[in-house]
């Protein structure tokens, strides 16, 4: 069977701006969380790492950004699923109209994106990251992230506020390079496609 090929339209700088916009939100919110819980400095840091792997993805080849945009659709169309089902009388009447506007927006995007077939199971991120040679850095940095942005019984008992002071600077300085090699990627893809055009 031959490989698709995508050229390069509106919906690859789409990916790019994405991409740029979410390390960008998440480089902003790492830093308003300097004094603040370490669980959401361990949060906004394990957003920025999978967000790395998402943009050398990407980044590998306009194949790759179409099925990272494929993804998105995908999300919604589960996301559209699941919120149909269970309604609740306790629901949020400004909830559903902000989900129906989205979903909106995401039938808009669908009907500009050509697929190949209809969309498959969702790509793991682990399992991306290992396509691209980031293990085992990737699963151990994940892990670790993973224990401290979630409320697990580990960290919901701890209380040493000299290793959290630790724990903060170290997960701040891994995501902030994870920030800056993401956005280096986007900027070198996006001058190689402006050379090419």
């Amino acid at each position: 069977m031959e490989r698709q090929t995508y050229e390069v339209g509106p919906w690859f700088f789409l990916v790019y701006s994405g991409l740029q916009s979410a390390i960008e939100i998440n480089v902003r919110e790492l830093n308003n969380f300097a004094d603040r819980p370490l669980s959401l400095v361990a949060w906004a840091s394990r957003n920025l790492l999978e967000l790395m792997v998402w943009t050398k993805f990407s980044a590998a080849s306009p194949l790759n950004a179409h099925a990272f945009l494929v993804e998105t659709v995908k999300d919604f169309l589960e996301l559209r699923t699941f919120a149909g089902k269970h309604p609740t009388e306790e629901e949020d009447p400004g909830i559903r109209e902000a989900l129906e506007s989205q979903f909106k927006q995401v039938d808009e995007l669908v009907s500009r994106i050509v697929f190949d077939s209809k969309p498959d199971k969702f790509k793991r991120v682990s399992d991306v990251a290992e396509e691209l040679g980031f293990n085992p850095h990737f699963a151990r940095e994940y892990k670790i992230l993973s224990k401290y942005a979630h409320p697990t019984a580990m960290s919901l008992f701890l209380n040493d506020h000299d290793a959290d002071k630790d724990l903060r600077a170290g997960f701040t300085r891994n995501a902030l390079s994870y920030a800056a090699n993401s956005l280096a990627m986007i900027q070198q893809v996006l001058q190689h496609t402006a050379l090419k055009c």
